[in-house]
């Protein structure tokens, strides 16, 4: 994300944020539903976990200071993004927990 904005004018870079979020507002409503009908350790929770910490690491990273997203997000929506990769973030640990992710070799 970080390079499409680098890449995008600074007047589409809030629009561009916003999508994002809006995303993964939607992907940390799913990984509730994941949450509160699997058990710890589900598989269906792994790819879950995983893809909310990359596309909340995708925005992290394109509001990080000195990035476009940072100089040219308002600051309430800067906000209320890093409230929702928090968000993401504790769900994200929620569906790793107790999983193994990582086959022995």
């Amino acid at each position: 994300m970080a390079m499409v904005l680098e890449q995008e004018p600074a007047s589409r870079h809030e629009g561009r944020v916003r999508d994002h979020r809006d995303a993964l507002e939607a992907m940390i409503e799913l990984s509730d539903a994941v949450l509160v009908s699997t058990a710890i350790g589900a598989p269906a929770r792994g790819p879950m976990g995983f893809n909310l910490l990359a596309f909340a690491g995708e925005l992290a990273s394109a509001l990080r200071h000195g990035e476009p997203g940072a100089r040219s997000v308002d600051p309430g929506l800067r906000r209320a993004c890093l409230e929702t990769i928090a968000a993401a973030t504790l769900n994200a640990a929620g569906c790793l927990v107790g999983g193994d992710w990582v086959p022995e070799p």
